[in-house]
């Protein structure tokens, strides 16, 4: 009996290393978790009281396809006050997650065998929901010999070739590199001349050390632009496990992106969105207690990483939850994970699943008690000292 195509293609995915150290670790005992990008800060209490009240007035049915209308008008006027944007609330779509917000995007987007370019590194869910939606996709590495870098010729030349989308993530995950305004501004000129669709993932915005909130496309963006940004709750607010993300389309797309919602996973959930709603409305401190949180764990990880005969740290991280950093002679970067992990107890992300040409690299992710962090550089010494 033939397999059936679609099987074949999912069974291709490649398995992340992250989810096989995490694995590992379950079977362990005192372990410091920093393969995955969460802090441990819980959600703060008026969120979740917010989602508990929801339930006690019974909103547990059926919610709209984009969202509720509270929500949606809320992160309109999010965006709005942040970036000096005037977008309506129609070009707003609530999701189930970031993850789902990306996937809805690429599957919008692409037909069979489209090409997407993608900077790397960058998180392996975004080849992964290029692949499951169709595409293929076209890495463009940056430049880690002197601090990140992105050559735009490059990039450009690139898009020339038949390519339907471009992915960016700025602050960007794993590296924490963050695109200045600037050359966001020519990344969309580039894309205006050939015609290709920009994928912003915002989803760190919030998170950047030199700048609140980190320059981001939406804010230089035309209505005309073929542009749509993702964003989640997950990380600012500390609401990993709540699944709850939107993203902007261009005007005109709302009943598309309503339809696939149907399709997908038929709304997100409505007292959900209610905690994420209160998150809008009274978070702002929160967001800046997360910031600080993950400001002193790089502040933390980083001198120590330095001080490490075998690691070299292209630049600090400017944003996000991690610092990406090569470990001189590793060349298997899972195997070298497995073995870090059994030998000291601290559990970090392999390289290679980022992108290809990075196996010799590892993620932290550093937006932990600050102790804790003290502790696992204390541990990772005698391996990369």
């Amino acid at each position: 009996m033939t397999t059936p195509r679609f099987r074949d293609w999912i069974e291709s995915l490649p398995e992340q290393g992250m989810v096989e150290i995490a694995a590992l670790a379950a079977r362990m005992d005192d372990v410091i978790p920093l393969w995955y990008g969460e802090s441990d800060l819980p959600t703060p209490a008026f969120i979740r009281h917010a989602a508990i009240a929801a339930l006690a007035d019974n909103q547990t049915f059926y919610p709209p396809m984009s969202g509720i209308a509270p929500l949606r008008e809320a992160i309109a006027g999010y965006l709005n006050s942040l970036y000096r944007t005037d977008l309506p609330s129609q070009r707003i779509c609530v999701t189930p997650s970031g993850m789902q917000a990306m996937w809805l995007a690429f599957t919008a987007l692409l037909e069979p065998g489209d090409k997407v370019v993608v900077l790397a590194p960058v998180w392996p869910n975004i080849p992964g929901a290029i692949h499951l939606a169709g595409g293929r996709t076209v890495f463009i590495p940056m430049d880690s010999a002197d601090g990140w870098s992105l050559d735009l010729g490059r990039l450009e030349e690139a898009l020339k070739s038949g390519v339907r989308a471009l992915f960016i993530a700025s602050p960007n995950n794993p590296n924490g590199w963050i695109m200045s305004a600037d050359e966001q501004r020519q990344v969309l000129e580039i894309c205006r001349r050939h015609q290709v669709w920009l994928v912003a993932d915002d989803v760190y915005g919030r998170l950047s050390f030199e700048s609140d909130p980190a320059p981001a496309f939406i804010r230089q963006a035309r209505e005309d632009d073929r542009i749509i940004v993702i964003n989640s709750f997950s990380k600012a607010w500390a609401m990993t496990g709540w699944r709850i993300g939107w993203l902007v389309h261009p005007p005109g797309r709302e009943r598309l992106f309503e339809h696939l919602s149907l399709y997908a996973n038929s709304g997100t959930a409505t007292f959900v969105q209610y905690g994420a709603l209160a998150a809008l409305k009274d978070g702002e401190p929160a967001v800046t207690e997360m910031r600080a949180h993950c400001r002193r764990g790089r502040d933390i990880v980083c001198p120590a990483l330095e001080a490490f005969p075998r690691v070299r740290l292209p630049e600090r991280p400017r944003g996000a939850l991690y610092v990406f950093f090569e470990v001189d002679g590793m060349t298997d970067s899972r195997a070298f994970s497995r073995d870090l992990l059994q030998k000291t107890g601290v559990g970090l992300a392999p390289g290679g699943n980022f992108g290809p040409g990075f196996d010799s690299f590892l993620r932290l992710s550093y937006c932990l008690d600050g102790q804790k962090l003290a502790e696992a550089m204390d541990r990772l010494a005698p391996a990369l000292g």
